[in-house]
């Protein structure tokens, strides 16, 4: 159990953070594995990144699914949260307005998230407008619940929406690329293997170093040799009253 929700909050971070391992990502770490393979291996369309997953054609009636999943959710804890609050069972519990009322919460939720693409991603980070809660407690029966409740339900909810993704959508697309990876040829070994040096760079930078080292020490015995004039009299000195002037500072 414990493993399993650290995974969970593994995944909740490098989304977050935009760490996730999608191909946009591994151009950049392994170029030289993944440079010519951008494309979502499901649509072959647009290249992937972290929008990409919440965007592709192909994974629209996964995340429909996944959606109509956590309303559900969303939906039985509002209904706790109404019988909670009236503390015994009403008997307009179950009553058409009241169901009315929480469909009605269903249909705004999914206009706002769903607006954009970013949103969406939004939503699954748990980062949400506050406005959003103040709206949801207008559409619900007077005195039903709080803020602070809405507000703790609507990060619940995110969390069941955003480990339906990942294990129905970003395991789904995880296994995917390890067989197009393996079709290529690409093996756990390979990919664990240290990148290749690029040694034209090194050559590069190392004749930088060496041209600046060369650069210091020219300086440093430019900055040692004396002026004319002044060798010229420490000469005459040392001709006429025999003064070493090697041995001048």
């Amino acid at each position: 159990m414990f493993f399993k929700n650290n995974s969970k909050r593994s995944f909740w971070i490098k989304i977050l953070h935009n760490e996730l391992s999608t191909l946009d990502v591994l151009v950049t770490r392994r170029p030289d594995l993944y440079a010519n393979f951008k494309k979502y291996t499901l649509c072959l369309e647009e290249e992937e990144n972290r929008l990409h997953l919440f965007s592709c054609s192909k994974l629209t009636n996964i995340i429909e699914e996944i959606w109509k999943t956590t309303m559900e959710y969303f939906k039985k804890e509002i209904l706790l949260l109404y019988q909670d609050h009236n503390k015994k069972e009403d008997k307009d519990f179950q009553s058409q307005n009241l169901l009315k009322e929480i469909n009605n919460t269903l249909d705004y939720l999914k206009l706002t998230i769903f607006n954009t693409y970013n949103s969406l991603l939004n939503f699954t980070l748990g980062l949400f407008n506050k406005d959003l809660t103040k709206k949801i407690i207008t559409f619900l029966p007077k005195n039903c619940t709080s803020t602070t409740k809405i507000r703790d339900l609507l990060t619940r909810t995110s969390n069941h929406f955003r480990n339906l993704f990942r294990s129905k959508v970003w395991n789904f697309r995880c296994e995917s690329i390890n067989e197009a990876d393996h079709t290529r040829g690409l093996t756990k070994k390979i990919k664990k293997n240290k990148p290749p040096i690029n040694t034209n760079l090194n050559k590069l930078t190392n004749s930088n170093n060496t041209k600046s080292t060369n650069d210091n020490t020219s300086n440093k015995k430019e900055n040692n040799i004396k002026p004319i004039k002044f060798i010229e009299s420490e000469i005459y000195d040392w001709i006429k009253y025999d003064r070493k002037w090697l041995n001048t500072p």
